[in-house]
């Protein structure tokens, strides 16, 4: 019984996290969420840029909501460089506001094929984890 209360405060508590972090990154990046928007509406769309303080932005919102995440990954893994951290970042942000894996190609600018193959390097390569979880599993729980 205890258990049960203590798993719906944690699913109410995460739901008001991915809100916040929705709505916090509208109001800091509006290009990310309103393109993303606008993208569903017109898939032919692909262009999705984010500047480098867009990035800035979306790491430090990143670190702000889930407990100094870009930080735990550099000093976890470090052999992880900038873009895997965006990469990462990306990740991240897929489960919050549903992005799918040609989003992600789109904003960091490559084929959907270059994220599957840069997933599996981060994960192989730079973090040194072969367990069977895919990076998205990884990040997911990080």
């Amino acid at each position: 019984m205890l258990q049960d209360i203590k798993i719906k405060e944690i699913q109410k508590e995460d739901k008001l996290k991915t809100e916040f972090y929705k709505r916090l990154n509208s109001i800091c990046i509006p290009g990310l969420i309103s393109t993303y928007e606008d993208k569903k509406k017109n898939p032919s769309d692909n262009n999705i840029k984010l500047t480098e303080k867009d990035w800035n932005k979306v790491t430090k919102n990143t670190d702000a909501i889930f407990n100094k995440f870009t930080k735990r990954l550099k000093n976890n893994f470090p052999k992880i460089n900038e873009m895997d951290v965006r990469l990462c970042c990306l990740i991240k942000i897929q489960f919050k506001i549903q992005l799918r894996q040609s989003d992600i190609a789109n904003i960091m600018n490559v084929e959907k094929d270059s994220i599957k193959k840069r997933k599996q390097r981060i994960r192989k390569d730079k973090m040194m984890i072969e367990d069977g979880r895919t990076l998205d599993e990884i990040i997911s729980t990080f």
